[in-house]
């Protein structure tokens, strides 16, 4: 698996660009925590699937009693490198789906376009390079992804 250092703020604007047409259309209010020069050392396919994942779950179960807000946050710390993904959509019913949320085509809400792939995708990439992944959600609050990027396991693999 090739993994490389990935500019942050540079995949976020990408991943931001891919869904233009949405934003431009839900107007979201965006908050971005992340230094200019913060950098994850990953697999550059699976960190833009795990963001656009991310990011359409919350353009997608958005609330419509309110203006949706994004918030991404980037906390280095000396062993793990912790992004936060947080929006006020509609979120989950922890008690009841938490135990399937990152099933393979597990479905909780009846949107159309839901597959059921999207978060099972987004564990398996996290996973699959020695990280984690894990959530906050309230119904009619929305949700918090917690990715959990490992500096120890990437550093085994980096020649750097």
């Amino acid at each position: 698996m090739e993994m490389e250092d990935i500019s942050v703020p540079d995949m976020v604007n990408k991943v931001f660009m891919q869904v233009s047409n949405l934003i431009e259309e839900i107007k979201p209010e965006v908050s971005f925590e992340v230094k200019a020069n913060s950098v994850i050392y990953f697999n550059r396919t699976y960190f833009e699937s795990i963001f656009l994942n991310l990011l359409t779950n919350a353009l997608k179960y958005r609330s419509d009693k309110r203006r949706l807000k994004i918030t991404i946050k980037l906390q280095e710390f000396e062993d793990k490198t912790i992004v936060t993904f947080e929006d006020n959509g509609i979120g989950f019913d922890l008690a009841t789906v938490k135990p399937k949320i990152f099933g393979l085509y597990q479905r909780f809400h009846n949107h159309p376009d839901s597959k059921g792939l999207g978060l099972y995708l987004v564990k398996t990439h996290m996973e699959a390079l020695g990280g984690s992944i894990d959530l906050e959600s309230a119904v009619d609050e929305g949700t918090k992804f917690i990715l959990t990027f490992n500096k120890i396991y990437a550093e085994q693999g980096s020649l750097h």
